[in-house]
């Protein structure tokens, strides 16, 4: 296996081995070094924010599974974005035209309106929240999993968490 030119199947010397492995080593302990304290400014960085989500018509067998403290995600690409910390379940609103063609607000039966509030660390960034390197604000459509419960509501409000 070794010849006596000290080369592994007569192709790679034993020197180049080791140096390889101790250069890998090193890249490592750099690698590791850099990323834990960039990782630690990012973390300091980031504060409690509330996330509001609303839905105008919701149905009500999906309203009854949402509960306090239960986690919510994104469904796109799984991004934390908190635990609920409230809730906030109302009459639907569905807009119809009446006899004179002008559009009203009426409820919807087996439906109402929920306004969800979640708490999660982030950034805050000009009214948007930044998690797990995405954009989330206000008026943004975004369908999110409450539990085990999965629904499309829209962003509403996004402010640090002691507001």
């Amino acid at each position: 296996m070794i010849d006596d030119k000290g080369r592994l199947l007569g192709k790679v010397s034993l020197i180049d081995i080791f140096v390889l492995v101790v250069l890998a080593l090193v890249f490592m302990v750099v690698y590791f070094q850099i990323g834990t304290n960039s990782k630690a400014a990012i973390r300091e960085s980031e504060q409690p924010i509330q996330i509001t989500f609303y839905k105008e018509a919701l149905e009500n067998f999906t309203v009854r599974a949402i509960e306090n403290g239960a986690r919510v995600e994104n469904d796109t690409n799984a991004t934390f974005m908190g635990n609920v910390v409230n809730i906030e379940i109302g009459e639907s609103v569905n807009y119809k035209p009446d006899v004179n063609g002008k559009e009203i607000a009426s409820p919807m039966e087996g439906f109402s309106s929920v306004k969800i509030t979640t708490e999660v660390m982030g950034k805050l960034s000009e009214g948007s929240a930044l998690l797990n390197g995405n954009l989330y604000g206000a008026g943004s459509k975004i369908i999110i999993w409450v539990g085990k419960a999965k629904m499309e509501l829209f962003i509403s409000d996004v402010r640090p968490a002691n507001q």
